[in-house]
């Protein structure tokens, strides 16, 4: 399967203005807070995402389907993104409670990361100075070893159904954010 298919523009689209916004305010909140404080809010944020996930399951019927709620997830989406590529964790809320299917729900994400991550390019070369030569060089290294992920990925999906996709989406996020805390 190629997941580019499968993205769902509808939602996208509601979710690129604000987290175009949620990029610049992680850009600028990026400078000013220390590693600790971020590894605090991001694991808030993460569990706060876990536990909304854990509601809309039980509470099938309830797909929040507001405006508010999209521009929420976008500000989140590309905040934690920018500031600590963790924006996994709150876009699975938001498309999960969506009810997409898995492969819908793969294109969705795929092509929100896409277009977020050239969006940020800039900031990190200009603002951060964090995309220089070195790392990018590191990143061509490792290019075999992210296209062996990416199509051991695709041989995955294929092999989980529905319901347990969704559950291994809730633990993945769930194992991200007790990642975060401090040990």
């Amino acid at each position: 399967h190629h997941y580019h298919r499968h993205a769902n523009w509808q939602f996208l689209i509601k979710l690129f203005p604000s987290a175009f916004v949620g990029v610049l305010i992680g850009t600028w909140l990026g400078d000013h807070i220390n590693d600790a404080l971020f590894m605090q809010i991001m694991a808030v944020i993460i569990f706060a995402s876990v536990g909304l996930m854990l509601w809309l399951e039980r509470n099938k019927s309830a797909v929040p389907d507001y405006t508010w709620f999209a521009i929420l997830a976008g500000v989140l989406g590309g905040f934690t993104t920018m500031v600590g590529n963790l924006a996994g964790s709150v876009m699975a809320v938001y498309l999960l409670s969506m009810r997409l299917p898995k492969n819908e729900f793969i294109g969705t994400a795929a092509w929100f990361f896409l277009v977020i991550n050239i969006f940020k390019v800039p900031f990190h070369v200009y603002v951060w100075e964090t995309i220089n030569w070195q790392s990018f060089t590191l990143n061509l290294i490792a290019l075999p070893l992210i296209i062996a992920g990416v199509y051991l990925g695709i041989w995955l999906v294929k092999r989980i159904n529905e319901k347990h996709y969704r559950w291994l989406v809730i633990g993945m996020t769930l194992l991200a954010a007790a990642a975060l805390l401090p040990g």
